[in-house]
């Protein structure tokens, strides 16, 4: 383990402006979430904090930006810590500077609401292009003080927040961490349609997950709780304007089926329904959902084949501004496929190819739609026995993970000639969240390895 200097620190916040459009302000938050990973991480994670950036070293970030592409503030996108940005003190200035740097780029700022007066409201609504990703969690007092130690006042700003997004045309998104146990599933609801019934373009439900270090017993039964709340979406969905997603995707194949549609938008007044599942567009044959949503993206006239309970049916439609209105889950970067299928076949020898549990299915789906031999490779599923728990997702396995399953695979099948693991277990310095670097595999097992 390896601790992060001030340079490694610069480096990471250089590559998330240049390479992800990314631009924290501030690993400070006064929300006190009960499912915050931060509580229950096990003692060997490096935490990076960024405290707050000043107002200098956010000017000079500004200009890696891409102006061509959304800029994202907020958001956990990356290995540094994003907290509240709207407790930046200087929030309005970066808003500004952001304006005057990159007038036409839409920026995309995640908040937990609690300072979404109307004073803010109406001074963003002069920072477009912008929109909003509200952490809301609930849409009552009872329920954010629960989830999110909210008192009354923090509450109230929020839930009023959602109605000001409306009034002033703010387009944004809603989400909530799914906790049924602690909040009833009534106010799941409640907040679901709170944030439909006020504009919100998606709503995205995040499946709770928690480590084997969580120190109360808070959480839902991991056992039930992904099909609980996939089937709690399945019957709800189609009574809300906006498309429920629910998140991290947990998908097995790469059929193109639609997860969400907005009501009133162009695939919806066409007649295609949440549950349809899309044949072609403009001519073309989307080989998974990835596809699928870009070809429906791509152009502004749109001819789409699809079916519903097995009837082949068309459609025809015009995108609007906002596009078709239309989203699928996410399975799998076909193009990503392809490159996996070179490392294979370019491999000294037959290939381990380590997946999270998450990934497992779509990506050996993956594979075989872009016709990977199968016997030059073997895919396995890796634990994660640094977190434990119901931590599921590649971006959270470790080396040490990684070594444990290859270790485990070794004594019972003959030593491979090269590995496979998911790049987003390392960050731009190629560490792991342990902080241990890539290479560490190849020196304890003597092999070569690839990204996948």
């Amino acid at each position: 383990m390896t601790a992060y200097t001030p340079e490694d620190i610069q480096s990471l916040l250089d590559h998330a402006a240049r390479e992800q459009n990314l631009l924290p302000l501030t690993s400070r938050c006064d929300s006190r979430c009960i499912f915050c990973s931060h509580h229950n991480n096990p003692k060997e994670i490096q935490v990076i904090s960024i405290g707050t950036r000043t107002l200098s070293q956010i000017e000079e970030a500004i200009y890696f930006l891409n102006p061509e592409a959304v800029i994202t503030i907020g958001e956990s996108a990356s290995s540094i810590i994003e907290g509240e940005p709207t407790l930046h003190p200087q929030f309005r200035e970066i808003m500004n500077l952001l304006r005057r740097r990159c007038p036409d780029t839409p920026v995309a700022v995640t908040t937990n609401g609690h300072h979404l007066t109307e004073d803010l409201v109406s001074f963003l609504s002069g920072c477009r292009p912008v929109e909003l990703n509200l952490s809301l969690n609930s849409g009552t007092l009872q329920g954010r003080r629960l989830l999110m130690g909210d008192d009354e006042e923090q509450a109230g700003t929020a839930i009023e927040g959602v109605k000001l997004l409306e009034r002033y045309r703010i387009p944004f998104q809603g989400s909530l961490v799914g906790m049924p146990n602690v909040t009833g599933y009534d106010d799941v609801e409640h907040s679901i349609r709170l944030l439909a019934e006020h504009g919100a373009r998606a709503v995205r439900v995040f499946l709770p997950g928690f480590s084997s270090f969580v120190k109360r017993d808070i959480f839902p039964n991991p056992d039930t709780i992904y099909q609980e709340l996939s089937a709690f979406i399945d019957r709800l969905a189609g009574e809300i304007a906006c498309p429920v997603l629910l998140e991290p995707s947990w998908v097995s194949d790469l059929v193109p089926k639609i997860s969400g549609i907005a009501k009133k938008s162009p695939a919806y007044q066409a007649g295609l329904r949440r549950g349809d599942v899309i044949v072609s567009v403009n001519g073309k044959k989307p080989r998974s959902r990835t596809e699928a949503f870009r070809l429906v993206h791509e152009t502004a006239d749109i001819l789409a084949a699809y079916t519903r309970n097995g009837e082949l049916r068309a459609a025809a439609w015009q995108n609007g501004p906002e596009g078709s209105g239309l989203t699928f889950e996410y399975d799998f970067d076909l193009d990503r496929a392809a490159y996996m299928k070179n490392a294979v076949l370019t491999a000294p020898g037959h290939v381990l190819l380590l997946t999270s549990e998450f990934g497992s299915a779509v990506v050996q789906a993956s594979l075989d739609a872009v016709e990977t031999p199968a016997d030059r490779y073997t895919a396995i599923v890796t634990p994660n026995k640094t977190f434990g728990g119901t931590i599921r997702a590649a971006g959270l396995l470790t080396c040490d993970d990684y070594l444990a399953a290859y270790e485990s695979f070794a004594e019972a099948h003959p030593k491979p000639a090269a590995l496979m693991v998911p790049a987003e277990s390392f960050n731009s310095l190629g560490r792991d969240l342990k902080g241990t670097h890539y290479s560490h595999l190849t020196e304890r097992t003597g092999l070569p390895l690839a990204f996948g």
